[in-house]
């Protein structure tokens, strides 16, 4: 057993899930002893980010890659989304329903935040929806 895979189990991941989750692309392309740092640095950030243990591992089964980011890009991330008008807390729940937002580039939301717009609504319009239905940025600007 390798030790990324200890290590999920030791965060409280299943062995059929922690398998899962390192032959994920692009976590098959880290060596494993990256691969344990990153699942343990990643992992505390996201605890001190204020989401509980169920809701990481709900997250990063769903979208592995999150282990593969640096803390500065998960930051970044929320810092960027801040920007828009969104406060922390409101970021760290958006994510819990659309973990993807992380994987999403700062232009990509920005397009369709514009996308939004140019469909009449307001940017404080835009932001309030998206709180609440996450989703929207998940949608391509020809759905």
């Amino acid at each position: 057993m390798t030790e990324s895979i200890k290590t999920l189990i030791e965060l409280g991941y299943s062995k059929k899930d922690a398998e899962e989750i390192i032959k994920a692309y692009p976590l098959t392309n880290l060596k494993d002893e990256t691969l344990k740092e990153n699942i343990k640095t990643n992992y505390k950030l996201l605890m001190n980010l204020g989401y509980t243990n169920e809701e990481v591992i709900k997250m990063t089964k769903a979208l592995p890659s999150l282990f593969s980011l640096s803390e500065g890009n998960i930051t970044n991330k929320i810092e960027f989304m801040i920007s828009f008008g969104y406060t922390k807390e409101e970021v760290i729940k958006m994510t819990k329903t659309l973990h993807s937002l992380y994987s999403l580039s700062e232009e990509n939301v920005t397009n369709k935040i514009n996308f939004l717009m140019g469909l009449g609504y307001s940017k404080e319009d835009v932001i309030k929806m998206t709180k609440t239905h996450p989703a929207l940025y998940s949608y391509s600007e020809e759905n």
